[in-house]
């Protein structure tokens, strides 16, 4: 489209070649279809997945996917995170992670909003409510 439409260049640039388009302005029925599928695409890829929020939560120095040979595609793993290949009985290291620094008090953080998490799932299943649980006499947890 920058061949087509040159006036939509934002001049934003020294070099033209590197200068931003505008192609919204134009409101081309293709362009948006383009632009609203691959907007779905990243959706899929990435808000559906934890990935970023592991390393934001900062509850490990290492990110590791474990996954049998058959699924590992290198273009598909994370950006700073390690791959465990499966081959036979064997664990390979397809692509090493990168450290990320943490703090002691961001990991019990994790592990205690993880623990919150497994409690309050349990006690669903199993009917058990605070009251159940406090003898009667709600106190309020730290």
């Amino acid at each position: 489209m920058r061949v087509h439409y040159p006036a939509l260049r934002a001049g934003d640039s020294l070099f033209a070649e590197f200068d931003s388009h505008n192609f919204e302005a134009i409101e081309h029925r293709g362009y948006k279809q383009v632009v609203r599928q691959l907007r779905a695409l990243q959706n899929r890829l990435f808000d559906g997945t934890k990935f970023e929020t592991l390393v934001r939560y900062r509850c490990a120095n290492l990110f590791f996917l474990v996954l049998p040979n058959e699924l590992f595609r290198e273009s598909e793993i994370p950006i700073g995170w390690g791959a465990l290949v499966q081959s036979n009985e064997d664990l390979i290291l397809a692509r090493k992670p990168t450290w990320h620094e943490t703090e002691l008090r961001h990991q019990i953080a994790f592990l205690q909003r993880i623990a919150r998490a497994g409690t309050r799932a349990l006690n669903r299943t199993l009917n058990i409510s605070f009251d159940d649980v406090a003898g009667g006499h709600c106190t309020q947890p730290r």
